[in-house]
């Protein structure tokens, strides 16, 4: 119409000029043959080729004006289109047989759909209401099934052809089923119409009702298939690589068996894909907690770190770790140990976890389990390093730490702290009163001879008063001073 393409119905159809030369003169009772159909649109003013003769006529059946009959006397519907046809065996075309359903083809085909063989009749209204009923809930359960849905949302690289044509079926028997029968619970179509509708759909078979009834199953193995295939796949992916030679054997073969699946029609793995992904699922956890236990029964269990930070060294190693000129990297090593070990607690159930993914929610990771394990030693061996660098400096500089006494009492300590210092192998335990004496000395050290120090705006102080914070730290040094020579 004005050079647009638009559909046309069933009346306007067979009147058209075109189908109209191809009938012209047949009997409209009798079988029209194919040939004489073809030699009229041959003809001209007409002209049409075979192939657009075919287009034609499928049209036709297809809008229920005619039908294709066979060599063999058969007949192809419109209900029959979605078929291969061979039109070397079409032998004519012929007005439809009447297809007009009896009360007891449509009492057969509500029994069949209900499951319900106790029905006695359409006409009862009691019989009529049981049939509506259950014809609405199988129309609620296709719709919760959501089976077309989930199909639709699978991604095309998952797709076939034959299952794709599985679907396109099933949407043309079942999801017009679910239509015909949602204009029935609307009172916008009759129960008689309705069941002559559903029976027109599956061609007046019970058998092509099972035959879909079997498409329908493959096409929820098919979803249900990609859909585990699916999880399995993004598991795998965030797996850890475990360095277990049979665990990652088993990782390989179960990728190599689901991509293997992946284009099946019935999409499945079936019994055996389940059978081995539970197979290194069980193995991999079990792998995983026992990493994983053991890392939070040694530097997550707390024994270690406290029998660390509660020991003579680490209180000599913080305390001396203040002083400028004797701050090396162990101690900020140290306290990034500490945190790390304290942040690797957890008390989850890494077992339960694993069933849905495949790490836990803590900071452990497989790759850093050996490390993890020794952190205790890690930091034990830091705290050591830190101390022989302190008692190195303290013997390097002991001549320095003298002078900056006040007292004779002051340097008398300083010089036997200093003494045992230099006369022991390892870093000497000390009392509480030593390590705030040879810390005062030590401090003062930098007093002596300071270093050039950035200052920022925000650093200046007025330059007309000294800072109180040193008068405060003046007096915390006598108060120290005055203790020691009372002692002495």
């Amino acid at each position: 119409m004005n050079g647009v393409f638009v559909p046309t119905s069933a009346e306007q159809l067979v009147e058209h000029e075109v189908v109209r030369a191809g009938f012209a003169g047949a009997d409209a009772e009798a079988m029209v043959p194919l040939k004489d159909v073809a030699m009229r649109l041959q003809a001209p003013p007409v002209g049409l080729t075979r192939e657009a003769q075919h287009l034609i006529l499928a049209a036709l059946v297809a809008a229920k004006q005619y039908e294709f009959v066979t060599s063999s006397g058969n007949r192809i519907n419109y209900r029959s289109l979605d078929l291969q046809i061979i039109w070397d065996d079409i032998i004519g075309v012929a007005k439809p047989l009447d297809e007009a359903y009896s009360p007891e083809r449509l009492l057969s085909w509500a029994k069949f759909i209900t499951g319900n063989a106790g029905l006695r009749s359409i006409d009862r209204s009691e019989d009529r209401l049981l049939i509506i009923d259950s014809l609405s809930g199988w129309l609620s359960g296709w719709n919760e099934s959501r089976v077309l849905a989930e199909f639709d949302a699978l991604p095309d690289e998952h797709l076939n052809a034959g299952i794709w044509r599985t679907a396109a079926n099933l949407r043309k028997s079942f999801g017009a089923m679910a239509d015909i029968i949602d204009s029935l619970v609307k009172n916008d179509l009759s129960l008689d119409k309705c069941l002559q509708s559903i029976a027109d759909l599956f061609s007046d078979s019970e058998a092509e009702f099972e035959n879909k009834k079997g498409d329908l199953r493959v096409l929820r193995e098919f979803t249900s298939g990609v859909t585990r295939r699916s999880e399995i796949a993004t598991y795998l992916s965030l797996c850890e690589d475990t360095g277990d030679v049979a665990l990652e054997s088993s990782r390989q073969s179960l990728l190599e068996t689901i991509n293997s699946g992946q284009f099946a029609s019935a999409g499945r793995g079936g019994p055996g894909l389940d059978a081995e992904w539970k197979s290194f699922r069980d193995a991999y956890t079990e792998y995983y907690a026992e990493q994983h236990d053991a890392v939070m029964k040694t530097a997550a269990s707390g024994e270690g770190l406290r029998e660390i930070v509660s020991s003579d060294e680490w209180a000599v190693f913080e305390n001396f770790s203040s002083i400028e000129w004797l701050e090396n990297e162990s101690f900020p090593l140290a306290k990034s140990l500490i945190r790390e070990m304290r942040q690797l607690y957890c008390n989850s159930n890494v077992r339960s976890s694993l069933i849905s993914k495949p790490f836990c929610g803590c900071s452990f990771s497989l790759a850093e389990t050996e490390r993890l394990i020794d952190l205790p030693t890690v930091l034990k061996a830091t705290v050591d390093c830190g101390l022989e660098v302190f008692r190195a400096r303290f013997i390097e500089s002991s001549q320095q730490i003298l002078h900056s006494t006040d007292s004779d009492a002051m340097r008398t300590s300083v010089n036997t702290i200093l003494t045992s210092i230099r006369e022991n192998a390892e870093f000497p335990k000390l009392s509480s009163q030593d390590m705030r004496i040879l810390k005062i000395a030590a401090q003062r050290v930098a007093d002596l001879e300071p270093e050039p120090k950035k200052t920022t705006i925000e650093d200046e102080e007025p330059a007309d008063g000294i800072p109180d914070h040193m008068h405060l730290w003046e007096q915390e040094v006598q108060k120290v001073e005055n203790f020691v020579n009372t002692e002495i």
